[in-house]
């Protein structure tokens, strides 16, 4: 099955931005950061999750015509997506549990976004191209609506989401007002399927290529449009649609700006490096891409060896807070030189688990969910599928 290095760039550079700027705003804060580069880490910071959430749409929607290709059944495809997808959901549930400590179980993490956007999938991928779309475009104009419903704004203080342990909060985290809610976070894995079935499968690239480039530029122009014109809306429009560049909870313009963002580089990198091959392979080629295949075991790790210290110290100092150094043990510049030196560290260690795959996260879910769909030779399975 061939590999698109496109993809692999898209989600190593993902991965790689997630560890810098998790690094640097768990680890330090505007209050003792340095000036630019805690805003330029937070400015980036904006890119991987949306990213990360379209390739893995992308990367579904490959995986799904590769089984089909090799003539797999419809209920087989079927049944691995959802035990994926039901995979990725608990180990959302359980890395909430583990790295943010029980009372953050249901925070709504990507992780849980993933698995979610697995189990819709598993039921909506034989749609038609257009009703997902359409699917999507009601998704964004919902989204702001139902969060003035579950009054968002109560559970957000100080860019941090606070709930308490009830069968509302939790339900309404997780439509609509946690970190990565299914509104509106799920259009990006489900356009990533679109975008990926217009780009990659069909026989007219050239004008899927022109048509996806047009979208592109159109969802980005139009949150900037929003930013410009916000002020001088009607109030109702304003407040749901043209109220801010957040990513937390995601704003209409940021969600569109992102999608646009996302669209765009998969159509460049899918032209310069997959198509006419001008790209080199070198040495960082096969980094980014050994981050990108084992991206859900890297996004794990890097939480625990960023967090845990931060829990164990706090609590060794007899606070009865374990997270009182939360965005408080160091500096910006050193939070950037750890994740940098995290980094470094990590890719010897991927060097090393890609001789015996049996240790990540991706040789475990493909074990638990595909059965005995694996084939001989097969690379590990990406975060939400195998290309």
């Amino acid at each position: 099955m061939q590999r698109y290095l496109s993809i692999d760039i898209l989600r190593g550079v993902a991965i790689l931005l997630m560890i810098q700027v998790h690094f640097v705003d768990n680890l330090s804060s505007r209050e003792i950061a340095s000036g630019w580069l805690y805003d330029f880490s937070m400015l980036f910071g904006r890119v991987p999750a949306p990213l990360f959430a379209f390739v893995s749409g992308v990367s579904y929607g490959l995986w799904v015509r590769s089984q089909e290709s090799r003539q797999r059944r419809d209920r087989d495809i079927t049944r691995i997506t959802l035990r994926r997808g039901l995979f990725l959901f608990v180990i959302g549930i359980v890395f909430n549990f583990c790295i943010w400590l029980p009372e953050e179980t249901f925070n709504w993490d990507i992780l849980t976004l993933l698995g979610t956007s697995l189990l819709f999938l598993a039921v909506a991928r034989k749609l038609p191209l257009p009703v997902l779309t359409l699917i999507c475009a009601l998704v964004i104009l919902i989204s702001p609506p139902l969060r003035v419903v579950g009054d968002v704004s109560s559970y957000w203080a100080d860019h941090a989401y606070t709930y308490d342990f009830t069968f509302r909060d939790v339900l309404f985290g997780f439509v609509a007002n946690g970190y990565f809610p299914v509104f509106p976070w799920i259009i990006f894995p489900v356009m990533g399927f679109v975008v990926g079935d217009l780009l990659f499968r069909k026989r007219r690239s050239g004008s899927a290529r022109r048509g996806l480039t047009a979208l592109g530029i159109g969802l980005v122009s139009l949150s900037t449009i929003l930013r410009t014109v916000g002020a001088h809306m009607p109030v109702q429009i304003s407040r749901h649609y043209a109220n801010g560049f957040n990513e937390f909870p995601a704003s209409t313009q940021h969600v569109l700006a992102m999608l646009g963002l996302a669209i765009l580089g998969l159509v460049f990198l899918h032209k310069w490096v997959d198509r006419t091959g001008t790209a080199p392979r070198g040495h960082l080629a096969t980094i980014i891409e050994r981050f990108s295949v084992y991206s859900l075991s890297v996004y794990v790790l890097h939480h625990a060896v960023m967090l845990w210290p931060l829990w164990i110290y706090g609590a060794s100092t007899g606070s009865t807070d374990s997270t009182v150094f939360w965005r408080r043990a160091t500096s910006a510049p050193v939070a950037f030189g750890l994740a940098l030196a995290f980094i470094v560290v990590c890719h010897f260690a991927l060097v090393v688990l890609a001789r015996n795959k049996k240790y990540s996260l991706e040789y475990v879910m493909r074990r638990i969910c595909d059965g005995n769909s694996k084939e001989k030779g097969e690379k590990p399975t990406e975060t939400c599928a195998a290309r």
